[in-house]
């Protein structure tokens, strides 16, 4: 048994080396290997993934009630009802800032003051 203060932490993402190793493994049909159980294996999952993988990850992490942090923002926008998957089985939806282009850059001027107007496109 863990520790009640230990939280799993699971990366889902495809780069330059995990797309083509992931790419072998799913075409050879490992058993065990699916994205969509990656929320048995830890608390907390970073989606980093390519957009037709994103709901693989996203519905069975928030069925759950685990804690999702996707950067597929696009993919977010175009499933609404994920927000409400998150609030009915008690799981939680992060979008970290970075992952909105700019926003961060915008929330430091607007911390700095004196901004009269401001274009962001």
């Amino acid at each position: 048994m863990r520790a009640p203060t230990q939280v799993r932490v699971a990366l889902a993402g495809l780069g330059a080396i995990g797309l083509p190793v992931a790419e072998v493994l799913l075409a050879n049909g490992i058993p065990g290997l699916s994205l969509a159980a990656l929320h048995e294996l830890a608390d907390v999952v970073v989606e980093v993934l390519p957009p037709d993988q994103f709901m693989a990850v996203a519905e069975p992490t928030l069925g759950a009630g685990k804690t999702l942090v996707a950067l597929s923002v696009t993919q977010l926008l175009a499933q609404p009802q994920l927000q409400d998957l998150a609030r009915d089985r008690g799981g939680r939806l992060i979008v970290p800032t970075g992952a909105l282009c700019g926003l961060d850059a915008l929330r430091a001027v607007a911390e700095g003051g004196n901004v009269r107007s401001l274009a962001y496109t």
